[in-house]
């Protein structure tokens, strides 16, 4: 019985029935196995996986476990056993193609090192489309990351000898995407400088050499609008809220301009200011001689975080 490799998970069922039917198999005992079909792997290694021990009684259920061992390792296509006359198990196999060496060419603003961190396609692996498919996009998604939007990644398969594959992936990264404007709108009580020192993304200059978060980064922006949220809060903007933000690109020159949209909402002040114990005999005057918030205060996140930890 032969299983197509599209098919395997919805086929693995049908594989086991089939191996009770086409082997008319009956318990028998183990005395020698025969392996079939194998070009790089040791028929050793098939034994050790399938742990058959001498004299060893098999059944239906104990066929079709081997078969789902041997399926489960990834190495093999197709599997089929034979009939157990005379004490011989017959095992035909096909072999999965293997990956021989996994090499990029065209990365010179990203290390090797780190583009192998993020894919799984590995030398002397399983050779598996659906793998560099999504290796493909985890390439394109680091090199985002670091402000290369424009890259273009591509994987071309070299078929060698016995069954094996070299993998290129081919990178074309591009001009890097830049920040080149931020703009707020909606912020009244604080300038569009002192706000876009709170926010981690940066606009660009050439002089700012040390700069680092002058690239564009879709979960870096994201995060900008938490530090404006926490930064607004406490300041004493209890209804603060961003509404919306985007970033636009300009084609021509591979640039972002990003925008926040923001309610600033209204501005809080500290009420009466009370310290009430239960411990009795306690002075609580010497605790407000502690406090640094005063009633009439605009209230602040940070310093009320603060007086609980006095208290």
């Amino acid at each position: 019985m032969k299983i197509s490799k599209y098919n395997r998970l919805f086929n693995i069922s049908l594989l086991c029935l089939g191996v009770i039917s086409s082997t008319s198999v009956y318990a028998s005992n183990i005395k020698e196995i025969e392996v079939k079909g194998l070009s790089r792997i040791h028929p050793d290694m098939v034994k050790n996986i399938i742990e058959i021990k001498p004299d060893e009684e098999i059944d239906e259920k104990r066929l079709n476990d081997i078969v789902l061992k041997l399926y489960a390792t990834g190495y093999f296509r197709d599997i089929s056993i034979g009939n157990t006359t005379n004490g011989i198990l017959q095992i035909t196999v096909s072999e999965n193609p293997t990956i021989n060496q996994v090499t990029f060419e065209g990365n010179s603003n990203i290390s090797t090192e780190d583009i192998e961190k993020e894919i799984k396609t590995r030398n002397h692996s399983i050779f598996k489309p659906s793998t560099i498919k999504s290796d493909i996009e985890a390439i394109k998604t680091l090199y985002k990351r670091l402000g290369f939007f424009r890259a273009v990644v591509d994987a071309k398969t070299i078929k060698r000898k016995d069954n094996q594959y070299d993998v290129v992936f081919d990178i074309s990264e591009g001009n890097k995407a830049y920040i080149k404007k931020i703009t707020i709108n909606g912020n009244e009580s604080f300038s569009d400088s002192q706000l876009r020192e709170v926010i981690m993304s940066k606009e660009y200059a050439w002089w700012k050499i040390l700069e680092m978060f002058e690239t564009y980064d879709d979960d870096r922006i994201a995060y900008d609008t938490e530090l404006l949220h926490n930064h607004y809060i406490d300041n004493g903007f209890l209804d603060f809220r961003v509404d919306s933000y985007n970033a636009k690109m300009d084609l021509t020159q591979s640039n972002f301009y990003v925008t926040y949209n923001i309610t600033e909402g209204k501005r809080y002040k500290i009420g009466t200011i009370n310290i009430e114990s239960e411990i009795p005999d306690i002075d609580t005057t010497k605790l407000e001689k502690e406090i640094l918030l005063r009633s009439g205060d605009f209230y602040n996140n940070l310093e009320i975080w603060g007086l609980h930890l006095l208290i």
